[in-house]
């Protein structure tokens, strides 16, 4: 049936609707309009109708992959990325972008290699210097990284955002007063900056000053590299008042390793005659009410409102402002109890698999994507430690274990036992008990150590150059728990006088358990 003039004319407004919709031009001018307008989300979808309609839209790419970047999609944003690098491998940026995406994904080596491509492709790029910087002090190179950093700096001089970075490689490598110097010289430039007040809190932690470390660390919650994030109750903060007969809801956050500190600072409230809620990692939930039964412990996504509670508080502050106010109750003693049940089974199982001779649990990294690669010790250098046959080793370490503890063996000689009753990373409750029943702990700045140090177990602690909250650093260390003892580098990635200096303790140990 033929068409009338009217209904031809609507056909045709039809059509060119419909071919608008597919242009992959026009729906990258509307991606791009939305991502201006913080419309991430929407941004992506119009770039990836873009895409459908030509894949090789380098713009495209670009744009889907730094929206998949702002709204955490790895998966997407390395493919984007990649694809757009390949297309376009003489653009620099497109390099950065593809770095920026293997950054979030952890893959720290190829980043930096994207990183460096950019650079060879211009070497004024501000961005590539900074970003290679960053992933070099992720990866424990930090004098590389500084170098790269000031690089960066000298391409860009006065960049606030520059500075940042470059004082984090500089904290990183220990220099703590230089560190807050730039940290105060950002904030002279942007006072606001939670981020940067957030990092120099870090710093006076380091040098034991919890007092002015408390005020700036109020602003972590607004910091780009704080991981927790804040929950609102309707109870009252609590702004320091007396708690003797009161009752305060201390709330999770930061990781197990946290927790298991804070929870130390609990027994003195309740001594006074105050009580609390605390939220904690649900794996450490039974553990933490054995040990604090004046305390009711629930899970940390628990969101149920508590009766008769006063105040409310996250649990850093908390802990914090009870550290400034009792400095006389650190170092914290023992305050978790294990098991006594499940502690009696494995001291069983141990005593069969080496009788009569001293058990020693070793733990040697750091899962955490950014601080795991300088906080870990590698056990291929364990050696002078591994080699003291007349003791077991019980590994303690979470993860996956099996090549390395194979390497180990062969190399040293080493008794290296797994038990194969406890999973070490989500079994809390077994790990608690496995510790309780160990002569002694090695390991490195991890959960284990905090284990240790509640449970009340001599623990001997290797610790990197770069200072963290809770030990501090060499030269200002925070006696945290009185069964630890810390062995600290004297340089970043110099961890073979802290091996000799624990295998040299250890003899020490050793010798005193015969007599």
């Amino acid at each position: 049936m033929a068409m009338n003039r009217a209904e031809r004319r609507r056909a045709e407004r039809e059509q060119r609707k419909a071919a608008a919709t597919m242009d992959p031009g026009a729906l990258f001018t509307e991606a791009l309009a939305h991502h201006n307008e913080g419309r991430v989300a929407e941004a992506l979808k119009l770039a990836e109708r873009a895409l459908s309609a030509d894949k090789s839209h380098v713009d495209a790419l670009q744009l889907a992959g730094m929206a998949a970047i702002q709204l955490r999609d790895t998966d997407k944003a390395l493919r984007y990325l990649a694809d757009k690098t390949r297309l376009d491998p003489d653009n620099p940026h497109g390099h950065v972008n593809h770095g920026a995406a293997l950054q979030m994904a952890g893959d720290l080596d190829q980043a930096a290699e994207c990183f460096r491509r950019a650079i060879a492709l211009d070497a004024g790029m501000a961005d590539a210097h900074t970003n290679l910087g960053v992933t070099l002090r992720d990866l424990s190179r930090f004098a590389e990284a500084e170098e790269t950093m000031r690089r960066a700096l000298d391409i860009s001089p006065g960049d606030a955002r520059l500075m940042v970075s470059l004082a984090s490689v500089v904290q990183a490598r220990g220099r703590i007063d230089e560190a807050i110097t730039l940290y105060d010289q950002v904030l002279a430039i942007n006072p606001g900056h939670e981020d940067t007040i957030y990092k120099r809190s870090l710093c006076h932690f380091a040098k034991g000053d919890f007092a002015r470390g408390q005020q700036d660390h109020e602003s972590r919650w607004a910091a780009e590299t704080f991981d927790s994030k804040w929950r609102d109750y309707s109870e009252a903060p609590w702004r320091g008042e007396p708690l003797s007969g009161k009752r305060i809801l201390v709330w999770a956050e930061q990781g197990v390793g946290d927790h298991i500190i804070f929870l130390g600072s609990l027994p003195a409230l309740i001594a006074e005659g105050g009580s609390c809620v605390f939220q904690c990692d649900q794996r450490l939930v039974t553990l933490f009410a054995r040990s604090l039964p004046a305390a009711k412990i629930v899970p940390d996504k628990s969101e149920s409102q508590y009766p008769d509670i006063d105040f409310q508080i996250p649990a850093a502050s908390f802990a914090l402002q009870r550290r400034i106010e009792l400095p006389g109750q650190y170092p914290l003693g023992r305050y978790l109890q294990a098991d006594p049940e499940r502690s009696a089974e494995i001291k069983a199982r141990l005593a069969d698999q080496a009788p009569g001779r001293p058990v020693i649990g070793i733990a040697w990294r750091s899962s955490r994507v950014k601080a795991g690669p300088w906080k870990s010790m590698p056990l291929d250098l364990w050696g002078p430690i591994l080699s003291r046959r007349e003791a077991l080793f019980v590994n303690l370490q979470y993860g996956e274990t099996d090549d390395e503890i194979a390497a180990a063996r062969a190399a040293t000689g080493a008794d290296i036992f797994t038990d194969p009753h406890i999973d070490r990373f989500n079994d809390f409750e077994g790990l608690a008990a496995l510790i309780d029943s160990l002569d002694l702990v090695i390991t490195t700045s991890n959960v284990t150590a905090h284990f240790a140090g509640a449970l009340g177990k001599t623990c001997l602690l290797a610790l990197q150059v770069t200072p963290l909250w809770y030990w501090g650093m060499k030269e200002t260390p925070i006696p945290l728990y009185s069964s630890v003892e810390s062995f600290w580098q004297s340089t970043e990635n110099a961890w073979g006088d802290v091996v000799g200096e624990i295998a040299a303790r250890l003899d020490d140990h050793l010798a005193n358990s015969e007599k």
